[in-house]
């Protein structure tokens, strides 16, 4: 399992290895859309019903950094942000919303702040990191699919 500062390194990596103006390697490719570009608040608006076909490197045309643009297979060609993937809102919502449905006991006798309290300190506590635990969340009903991690996390919440 990669921390989220490995992950973070690691886009990094792709995005300033690769040429502008081509398509990113299939490797990259795959890692990027199975496990980082999902992540993102807006992923199903920014596809619109559209696959990713490739990915490119270009230059963003306001600021001039390089950036990640998906180009759909119906040929838009769409700007996305793996910083906003890995640091995003929905990938912490949806660790909390997977936390909340491991203990739903211990969740419903908790204060909503106490409990969200609580999730970040397991998080940080065991260096898990959110982008570890998403890798471990149904994101359909976001749950956990990994028995360790229910385990470890109830374990964890009832020490405190």
């Amino acid at each position: 399992m990669l921390t989220k500062k490995e992950i973070l390194l690691k886009c990094r990596n792709i995005l300033h290895s690769s040429p502008i103006g081509w398509p990113i390697k299939q490797e990259d490719f795959n890692y990027l859309v199975q496990n980082i570009f999902p992540l993102h608040k807006e992923w199903d608006i920014k596809r619109n019903g559209c696959n990713v076909k490739s990915i490119i490197v270009r230059r963003n045309p306001k600021y001039g950094n390089k950036q990640f643009a998906m180009i759909l297979d119906n040929d838009t060609i769409v700007d996305i942000s793996f910083i906003e993937c890995i640091n995003g809102e929905r990938l912490r919502d949806e660790v909390k919303e997977a936390c909340k449905k491991a203990v739903p006991d211990l969740y419903k006798s908790e204060d909503n702040t106490v409990f969200e309290d609580k999730v970040r300190s397991w998080i940080k506590n065991f260096d898990l990191g959110e982008i570890t635990i998403g890798k471990y969340i149904n994101h359909t009903s976001m749950e956990f699919i990994n028995q360790d991690l229910i385990d470890n996390f109830r374990n964890w919440y009832e020490g405190v």
